[in-house]
C-alpha cells in the first residue's frame, strides 16, 4: 500500500469515485477494472474500502499457458472461469523452432506421457527477469538426446504466452533504442530522425531517465542501457537494461490478454459489437490446438 504502485492504486480508485459523482455523469453507471498482484490481507482491506467492492482472484493459468495470479477490481458482471478440462484451462506452453518447457523436453526424451506444463510468471524486477525459471530447452542434435542446450524465454516467448500478438512490444522499444544510439553516429540526428509528434514524446520521456552507454571496439557501434524509475538511496537507478531486457521488464509489468478479455466480455452485452479487419482473434495455442 505503501509502494509507488500501491499509491497509484488509490488514485485511480479516488478518480473513480470522482467520476462517479460528476455532475455530467447523470446517474450513469461506472465501468471499472483495476489488476494489481495479490496483496496482504491489511492491504486489501485498504483497497477494498476505497473501491467499494472485493478483489477476484485470477490465476491466468485457468486460461492460458501462463501462471500470472493477480487481484482484479472490477464492477463488470464476472462470467464463470473455464472448466479445469476445458481446452483453456488445459493449454501447454508452446515454443517455436523446437524450444521446449523442460518438463516438456524431458518427458519427450524418456517417452514419458506430454506433461501439463505452464509457464511461470514473467516478472519485472531486474533479478528475476531471467531468472532460473525462465529456461526454456531444445536438443542441438535430434537424434542425440545428450545434446541439450538452454536459454531464457525470449521477448517474442513472453508476448505469446500472455496473448499479445509476437512484435507488439518489441517493434515499439526498438525503434527508440536505434534513435538514442544514432544520436551518437550522426550530428545532425536530432533534425532527421524525429520525423513525428509521436517520437518526440518517447524520447522526452526517456531523456529523464539515467543512461549508460557502452562502445564496440570491433564494429565501432554504441550500445546503451537505460535506468528504470526505481532508485537508489542517492537518486541514481537501481536497474539499467538494454533493448531486449527492457521489452522483457516491460511484460512483466504487464498483464494476461486471456485473462482481461474473460473480464471485459460482458461489455459485448452492454455496446455494440465490431469485428476489426485485419485482426487475428486466436491466441497462439489456440490455433495450435485447431490444427
Amino acid at each position: 500500500m505503501s509502494s509507488i504502485k500501491g499509491q497509484y492504486m488509490l488514485k485511480f480508485a479516488n478518480l473513480i469515485n470522482r467520476i462517479k459523482k460528476h455532475p455530467r455523469q447523470n446517474g450513469e453507471r461506472v465501468f471499472f477494472l483495476c489488476e494489481n498482484v495479490a496483496t496482504k490481507w491489511a492491504d486489501a482491506c485498504q483497497f477494498e474500502h476505497v473501491f467499494g467492492i472485493s478483489p477476484i482472484i485470477i490465476d491466468a493459468q485457468q486460461m492460458s499457458p501462463t501462471r500470472r495470479n493477480r487481484s482484479y477490481f472490477t464492477n463488470l458482471p464476472v462470467n464463470e472461469l473455464p472448466a479445469p478440462d476445458s481446452e483453456a484451462a488445459l493449454s501447454n506452453v508452446n515454443l517455436t523452432d523446437g524450444w521446449m518447457d523442460p518438463a516438456q523436453l524431458y518427458c519427450n526424451i524418456h517417452n514419458k506421457p506430454k506433461p501439463y506444463s505452464k509457464a511461470y510468471t514473467f516478472m519485472a524486477s531486474d533479478g528475476r527477469i531471467n531468472d532460473n525459471r525462465m529456461i526454456k530447452v531444445r536438443l542441438r542434435d535430434p537424434q542425440d538426446k545428450e545434446s541439450v542446450e538452454a536459454s531464457h524465454y525470449s521477448v517474442e516467448d513472453r508476448e505469446a504466452l500472455l496473448g499479445f500478438p509476437v512484435g507488439y512490444v518489441e517493434r515499439n522499444v526498438k525503434p527508440i533504442f536505434e534513435k538514442l544510439c544514432a544520436s551518437f553516429h550522426s550530428e545532425d540526428w536530432l533534425n532527421n530522425a524525429l520525423d513525428n509528434e509521436w517520437d518526440i514524446g518517447r524520447l522526452k520521456y526517456f531523456s529523464a531517465c539515467d543512461y549508460k552507454f557502452g562502445y564496440s571496439y570491433k564494429d565501432g557501434m554504441i550500445s546503451v542501457k537505460f535506468g528504470t524509475v526505481d532508485k537508489n538511496k542517492k537518486g541514481k537507478a537501481l536497474y539499467y537494461h538494454d533493448c531486449d531486457d527492457y521489452c522483457k521488464r516491460l511484460l512483466g509489468n504487464s498483464y494476461s490478454i486471456p485473462v482481461v478479455e474473460h473480464l471485459l466480455r460482458p461489455l459485448k452485452d452492454l455496446f455494440l459489437q465490431r469485428e476489426y479487419d485485419n485482426a487475428d482473434y486466436k491466441f497462439v495455442w489456440e490455433q495450435t490446438i485447431s490444427s
